[in-house]
Parts: C-alpha cells; structure tokens; sequence
C-alpha cells in the first residue's frame, strides 16, 4: 500500500512519480478522485476486492487530514469542524508517505483541501467484482456500495446506524439505478443480437452415421442403464421440496469469469 500512495501522493503534489507495471493486475491501488468542475480532490487506497478494504483519504478546508473506512470510529464531520485529523492507518501511512517524500502537510493541503462549501459530488469507480461510488456529501467523503438486492452499504461510521436514508446513500442511489437499468438492457441487447451457431442435422434412427463403424453402437440399448432409481433413493417429491439457494456466483467464480 505504501508503494502505491506514494506515487499517488507525489502525483496530488505536482512531483514526478512512476508506477512500476507488472504482468498480473495490482491488488493494491491508491487514485485520485474528485469533482471535474472543482478542486473537491481525494484519494481512493484499495487493498483488495471486497468493501471492508477500501478507504478514502480527504483534506478538510482546515487542511486536516480525513478518512472514512470501516476501521474508523470518528465522525469526520464533527472532528473537521474543531480542525482535528482522523486517526486511523490510512492517515498514518499517509502521514508516513508525506514525510518520506519530504512533502509538508500545508503543501498537502494547499494541493487537494476542500472548500469551506464543496458542491455534493457522485463518481462511479469500478473495481474487480465491487462497484463503488464515491460521493462528497456536506464536506464529507465516503464510500457507497449497492449489492445484487439494492441494499446500500456506506463505510463513513456516522452513516452506518441509517445507512439506508444517509446523504451519501440517497445521492448515489438514483445514479446507481440508472446504472443497473442501463446494464440489464445492454445485457438484453447482446443477448437478442447474437448469432446462433447453426446446429448439425440429427440423424435419422436407424441411419448409420458417415465415418462410423455401422457395428459400434449394436447392442446398447439392451444393456442396464447406470441412471435408474432405486429402491433406496429419496422419493421424487421430498427432493423438489428441498430448501432453494440463490444462483449467484460466489468470489471465486467472478475471478474465474474474469480469467
């Protein structure tokens, strides 16, 4: 993590950084987010692909430094307005990151600090399997996530007691449905245009089949089979009035889609 908030540090900073690049995707990353139409910057630090390992690195107008993670325990809100800094080990390695670069915490904050009132702010930031969106809200930062029944998730730890009528909650969720209805009918879309692949005739019982020994198959039929029921097996009906599961793929499936 370290490596990867240095070189984002020293690129909020204006200085020059380099990102080694390897075959096999990082597992670990640290961007810069914000708002296009003002200076509203923050920096997104993922450790891996679930939502308990991402976190969000902020300066207040008092050039504090913030975060929201689900390590956390402050209210970012109430420590920026008495001009506090969070802590937690974002802040510490960023904290660690600033002073192996030589880089002051005023210089920091000068870069990417929010203005006394920031503009709320929604961006969308795919990564792996999770879909998060990063939303400024009353000068606080924070990460929302929808799971496959809608149910919003925000790390802040003030949000978490009404996480389902937060500010964060209620400015990604209009966006995050426009989101679900545009993929499903992109989905619909690819699905109804594709191609089907021409299926070879079936032959008639009884033909022989080019190329085959015609005495290959002479005599199958008459052999016991190796799907029949026996006396043992659950009767029919207690097998179809077993407990449904969802259909969802697990983590380990998504990678292997993704492979």
């Amino acid at each position: 993590m370290m490596e990867a908030l240095n070189a984002c540090v020293r690129r909020a900073c204006g200085l020059p950084s380099s990102t080694p690049i390897g075959r096999r995707a990082r597992t670990v990353s640290a961007v810069m987010v914000g708002d296009p139409a003002s200076r509203s910057r923050a920096i997104l630090v993922r450790v891996g692909s679930g939502k308990v390992d991402a976190a969000i690195l902020w300066s207040s107008f008092h050039e504090c430094i913030l975060c929201a993670c689900f390590a956390g325990t402050q209210n970012a809100l109430f420590i920026s307005a008495s001009s506090r800094s969070s802590v937690c080990k974002h802040t510490t390695a960023l904290r660690s990151c600033l002073s192996s670069n030589g880089i002051s915490l005023d210089m920091f904050g000068r870069r990417i600090h929010l203005g006394s009132t920031p503009a709320n702010f929604v961006s969308r930031q795919p990564y792996g399997p999770m879909r998060f969106w990063v939303v400024l809200y009353r000068s606080v930062y924070s990460l929302v996530s929808f799971n496959a029944a809608n149910v919003a998730t925000c790390i802040a730890p003030s949000c978490r007691c009404f996480r389902a009528r937060c500010g964060h909650v209620v400015l990604a969720r209009p966006l995050n449905a426009e989101r679900r209805a545009f993929d499903a009918s992109d989905a619909a879309t690819d699905t109804g245009g594709k191609v089907g692949k021409a299926k070879p005739a079936t032959a008639v019982d009884g033909a022989p089949v080019p190329n085959e020994p015609a005495d290959e198959d002479v005599g199958i039929e008459s052999e016991p089979g190796d799907t029949n029921r026996a006396s043992s097996d659950a009767a029919e009906a207690t097998v179809a009035a077993r407990v449904r599961r969802h259909l969802l793929p697990c983590l380990g499936e998504i990678r292997s889609g993704d492979i």
